[in-house]
């Protein structure tokens, strides 16, 4: 098997987006240090998170530290979805699989966020569009 067929299969766009969604996303949201959580607080809460006391302070760090572990978590589990079907199926089931996990990406970007974050956005979709691409064209051409 060359590269060519290597890159052009759903499965290795499957695995490849599942690794950076799980390192990128899954892991370091969940291992998130002291500092990078008051760093986050900091971000989402701005002058509110600044200027509260100390008791306060603990009570915002540990609500931004759940949703943290939960985002992490959340894209941990969506990985082994698509290790699973990227796995545990084959031919034109694999191709609408990476199709179908492509877009939930996606759309997991728009809904993690509650907004529309660009930045999360384009990451996610860099990360789907080769599952996207890879799974329609093995359903329009067959495998």
């Amino acid at each position: 098997m060359d590269i060519k067929d290597i890159l052009s299969q759903p499965k290795t766009w499957m695995i490849v987006g599942s690794f950076l969604v799980v390192f990128m996303l899954g892991i370091g949201p969940i291992m998130a240090s002291s500092g990078d959580v008051s760093e986050l607080a900091e971000d989402e809460f701005g002058e509110f998170y600044t200027n509260a006391a100390d008791a306060d302070k603990e009570t915002i760090e540990e609500s931004v530290e759940v949703d943290a572990y939960f985002f992490g978590a959340t894209n941990v589990a969506i990985t082994l979805f698509i290790l699973g079907f990227a796995f545990l199926t084959e031919g034109k089931t694999r191709a609408k699989s990476a199709v179908f996990c492509g877009v939930s990406l996606i759309l997991w970007s728009i809904y993690s966020q509650g907004e529309l974050d660009m930045e999360a956005i384009t990451f996610y979709s860099v990360v789907a569009a080769p599952m996207i691409i890879a799974g329609t064209l093995h359903l329009n051409g067959g495998e």
